[in-house]
């Protein structure tokens, strides 16, 4: 539910809704994303083998493999990165980017600030 927060093991995810004109600056585990995009299911989880992602400003999916080498996410690292998933794909690489189709229009209606904090 928008508004509201979920614990995870490792994570707290908050969710608002912005409707003011002022965003707040959106970097790291912070980032501001369609609210039609987040409309349904959405659930987190890491990578998995096949995955793929289009990543803002691409035209085109590219695996998620190849996008974690190439924005330099180290190897270790990898494996432990939260994915914001919805049933059409990867909304967002927490931390990292969110994906073209999932970025927040310019209607005030339409953006929801998804807070990624770690817990513990």
């Amino acid at each position: 539910r928008i508004p509201g927060e979920i614990f995870m093991p490792g994570w707290e995810v908050r969710a608002s809704l912005q409707f003011q004109g002022d965003v707040p600056p959106t970097s790291g585990p912070v980032a501001l994303l369609s609210a039609a995009a987040l409309a349904g299911r959405v659930w987190v989880r890491t990578r998995r083998p096949g995955d793929r992602f289009q990543p803002l400003g691409m035209a085109h999916r590219k695996k998620l493999q190849d996008f974690m080498v190439d924005s330099k996410i180290p190897r270790d690292q990898r494996d432990g990165v939260p994915l914001l998933v919805t049933p059409r794909g990867i909304a967002w690489v927490v931390g990292w980017r969110v994906a073209e189709w999932a970025r927040a229009g310019d209607e005030p209606t339409d953006r929801i600030l998804v807070e990624f904090s770690p817990k513990g």
